[in-house]
């Protein structure tokens, strides 16, 4: 690691195992979510409050694999509480504040399972009565359409490589 450093090596970061360095491209950045706007719609500037910003950044993370889950993953410890993933955690963030707009955006995002998340929060919303955009119905059916596989859990129950739709079918089958 010395080397690296003496030789301007980038940053990095070590965990006990593992050293890593994290690249981002701006520019594939830029194609991926160009791609994903010819898809899903583009995004929408927004002002972000900072109350709501790390999980409006969290959702909208491309590097961020979310677990979907109404409640904890895994094993809760005996003297930890059961906590919910953190998607799960954000995106009730932005339901309690009706931020249509954020979640809209978290719809058209790069995350697989921030999107997920989406749909289900906007279904609920529409379900007690709020009005949903224009066009966002019709991104909603496009998300739970396409193959991009998530990962799902119930407690330590994990199902990976799911559709959207089966995710939101599972959900739907639970919530009778």
């Amino acid at each position: 690691m010395k080397s690296w450093q003496e030789g301007g090596g980038p940053e990095y970061t070590c965990s006990e195992n593992e050293c890593f360095y994290e690249w981002k491209s701006d520019e594939v950045q830029a194609k991926h979510r160009k791609s994903i706007a010819l898809q899903l719609g583009p995004q929408l500037d927004l002002d972000v409050p900072d109350s709501l910003k790390k999980y409006y950044e969290y959702l909208m993370s491309p590097f961020e694999t979310m677990y979907i889950s109404r409640g904890g993953c895994g094993f809760a410890l005996v003297d930890e509480p059961f906590r919910s993933p953190s998607g799960r955690e954000s995106i009730d963030a932005l339901v309690k504040y009706k931020r249509l707009d954020m979640i809209v955006n978290v719809l058209r995002g790069p995350n697989p399972g921030a999107r997920v998340y989406a749909v289900l929060a906007l279904k609920r919303l529409r379900r007690d009565g709020i009005v949903l955009p224009p066009g966002t119905a019709a991104t909603m059916s496009k998300v739970e359409s396409l193959s991009v596989p998530v990962t799902m859990c119930f407690g330590c129950i994990v199902s990976s490589g799911l559709r959207a739709s089966d995710v939101v079918n599972r959900w739907r089958d639970i919530e009778r």
